[in-house]
């Protein structure tokens, strides 16, 4: 029996209950919902969230005794990890966290199905009682036990061991060397491991940009059996495309179901839905790109896989090239960069010239083509809506230029500033983010009807909606126009190429 509880569930849960606690990486951004009561009217409906999400995630992680997080915009695909499905198979390794241990027997029970390549015991996050309990449990030759902290011993044999090398010399028997703080030139870095002679060299340091990143991913391809490259990051999981796409070639590749022991670990569901690497990937670029729902609207369309990548606008000129490398083929291109692209592109199409922006491209070795497939969805939306004979835009950005090609008439509004204009508009466009820096319409403000070009649900489009009353429609319906026309545009250069 499944049972799904609401946030506001305070029962006592059944000691004989298996709880799974479903997730979205994007849970802590916020979500502002149009269906559901206020249960703070004083504070706006996204602050009401806010205010709840800490209480509501320890309740969560203090129930749960396995956590499973989904993709956005995932409806299917993820079954075998509830009935235990033979499909469902995980050739990687997993860290064994102290929440696991809460009902060990049953846990590691399922996941003796999954066909993991290592089972990770480290001395610094479980107990010497904990490891005990796993080590009996683990066949030896998926056991690896991760030295971590000084003088912390367990009657295992060397050559499953991860060494630190921040804890000294290894032995010479150990069978993995690790290394985890860098010093401030990668060279440097890259020799400290490179002089021991282990089976398996696992560099796992803060990687700070992309020119970093390449230095490191040469590093493991000069070896590519015996080295691993585990880029971390300090801000949220950054790497984890990278991991995703290159660690199950390497030696030693770590997943999560949770929060794992490191946010730039793939998640579960990227081993399971993701195709495997085989020299080109597709992705959505920009910042932020968590809540993108690309990865899987694509999935189906390309045969390799698809993946969301931060890039900042100060970066896209160092980044781009980089990827393309690494086999960047096709991308999505999202804010902050759809004009910030422009200058990287070698060819554009008269949408983009129209434009002035780019939300699609294709790369191969002698070009970087750029579309916009945004004013073609816009055209396909407006057709779908009441007729309007007054419009607001609402900010702009990357989009100003194409909501005016289709809404001429449009009254333009900066976001940034706002404005005490009073009105009733048949149609409000919004056209900002939480990204950047917005004032809400003033209260004399009443739209027929809401447009968010976002769809998000951290919206500030959709929140001042439900604040108002007003009718509202996301950008989904935008989005999924749009993602139509990227496959057009991407099947003359597909076909050309098979």
């Amino acid at each position: 029996t499944i049972i799904a509880l609401g946030a506001c569930f305070e029962c006592p849960i059944p000691a004989t209950a298996h709880v799974v606690w479903l997730r979205r990486m994007t849970d802590g951004q916020g979500r502002v919902f149009l269906n559901r009561p206020r249960l703070n009217i004083n504070a706006s409906p996204f602050a009401e969230y806010i205010e709840r999400y800490a209480l509501r995630e320890d309740r969560y992680r203090e129930w749960a005794h396995e956590q499973l997080i989904l993709p956005e915009g995932a409806h299917q695909g993820l079954e075998g990890f509830l009935d235990c499905s033979e499909a469902f198979r995980i050739p990687h390794a997993l860290t064994v966290l102290p929440e696991n241990m809460r009902d060990w027997p049953q846990f590691w029970r399922k996941r003796s199905n999954w066909g993991l390549r290592v089972v990770e015991v480290r001395d610094d996050l479980l107990s010497k009682e904990q490891i005990q309990s796993v080590v009996t449990s683990v066949p030896a030759n998926n056991l690896l036990y991760s030295r971590r902290l000084p003088g912390f011993e367990m009657p295992l044999d060397m050559s499953c061991v991860d060494w630190a090398l921040e804890l000294g010399q290894p032995p010479d028997t150990v069978h993995t060397v690790s290394l985890h703080e860098r010093k401030d030139d990668l060279i440097s870095t890259f020799q400290k491991i490179e002089k021991f002679s282990a089976p398996i060299l696992k560099l796992a340091i803060e990687v700070r940009n992309f020119s970093e990143l390449l230095a490191g991913h040469l590093w493991w391809q000069e070896d590519p059996g015996r080295r691993a490259f585990l880029p971390r990051s300090t801000s949220g999981g950054r790497w984890r495309w990278y991991r995703s796409l290159f660690g199950p070639q390497m030696p030693v590749h770590f997943v999560r179901e949770g929060e794992g022991s490191s946010l730039d670990q793939p998640c579960l569901y990227q081993c399971i839905l993701q195709k495997p690497f085989a020299g080109r990937f597709a992705a959505v670029l920009g910042s932020p790109v968590e809540h993108s729902r690309t990865p899987m609207e694509h999935k189906d369309y390309f045969n390799y896989p698809v993946v969301a990548v931060e890039v900042g606008e100060h970066e896209i000129c160092e980044a781009l090239p980089i990827l393309r490398q690494m086999g960047l083929c096709a991308a999505a291109v999202t804010s902050p960069l759809k004009t910030a692209i422009l200058p990287l592109l070698t060819e554009r199409t008269n949408e983009v010239l129209q434009v002035g922006a780019c939300n699609t491209l294709w790369l191969d070795d002698q070009r970087v083509v750029g579309h916009n497939t945004d004013v073609l969805a816009l055209r396909d939306w407006r057709t779908e809506l009441p007729p309007s004979q007054s419009v607001w835009l609402w900010g702009g950005g990357g989009v100003r230029t194409s909501v005016k090609l289709v809404w001429p008439e449009a009254r333009e509004f900066s976001a940034r500033n706002g404005s005490d204009e009073i009105g009733y508009p048949d149609l409000l466009i919004w056209a900002t983010n939480r990204a950047r820096d917005f004032k809400w319409p003033s209260k004399g403000v009443h739209p027929k009807l809401i447009l968010d070009l976002n769809y998000s649900e951290d919206s500030p489009g959709l929140e001042w909606a439900v604040a108002q009353g007003l009718p509202y429609l996301s950008g989904l319906r935008m989005f999924q126009l749009q993602a139509q026309y990227q496959r057009v545009f991407w099947d003359q250069f597909l076909k050309n190429n098979e």
